[in-house]
């Protein structure tokens, strides 16, 4: 029997700054060598990844109305991988981030797949780990962290990088915090202390 998803309230400042520390590195060991060198240093634009998806044969790219509350999903059916994403969804930039989550579950959780198990991208954040890995592999590979170091450069107050965040590449508020998070190689620990309280503190639950 699963665990229940645990909810944001129960989770501790240790929880998401080693949660999120954690799947970083989990990504950057399992990503095919040919992917890894590239990731999170160009900044992939849905062009890019359109034509990854054209060139690879494995992949099909597939635009379809989803259910409310499905943002896209992966199927493996005969070898090919089809990532579907909501045609509900009209700013370029979700369309983006949601291809690259899709993606991130081709690269990262091919076994899964290849079994018969469906992904999908849906509005739970903190859910199991690999729904944690294909987040953060959008959002990294959106926002490299040359990126997100010049925005931490430019505003030094922490509610205006994640507004920037929001701003430019159509992040959640959740989004924007996790993203800060993995840029983990110059933050000091009270900034993730304060970014996680104020995090909580501006926390709506559905």
């Amino acid at each position: 029997m699963s665990q229940p998803t645990r909810q944001l309230s129960d989770l501790t400042f240790e929880d998401i700054r080693s949660g999120v520390c954690s799947t970083v590195s989990s990504i950057r060991q399992r990503i095919p060598k040919r992917i890894c060198s590239h990731f999170n240093e160009i900044p992939l634009t849905l062009a890019q990844v359109r034509k990854y998806c054209d060139w690879n044969w494995e992949i099909e790219l597939w635009e379809r109305p989803l259910p409310d509350g499905m943002k896209g999903l992966t199927i493996c059916e005969q070898g090919v991988f089809i990532v579907v994403y909501n045609a509900k969804e009209k700013d370029p930039r979700v369309r983006l981030k949601i291809i690259l989550h899709e993606l991130g579950h081709y690269l990262l959780h091919r076994r899964f797949l290849e079994s018969g198990i469906c992904a999908w991208a849906g509005n739970e954040w903190f859910s199991d780990q690999s729904e944690k890995e294909a987040n953060l592999f959008a959002l990294m590979s959106m926002v490299p962290d040359k990126q997100v170091k010049a925005i931490c450069t430019e505003h030094e107050v922490l509610e205006d990088r994640i507004q920037h965040l929001r701003d430019t590449y159509a992040f959640t508020r959740e989004e924007g915090v996790v993203r800060i998070a993995a840029y983990d190689g110059h933050m000091r620990n009270n900034s993730y202390e304060e970014m996680f309280e104020q995090f909580l503190d501006g926390y709506t639950m559905p």
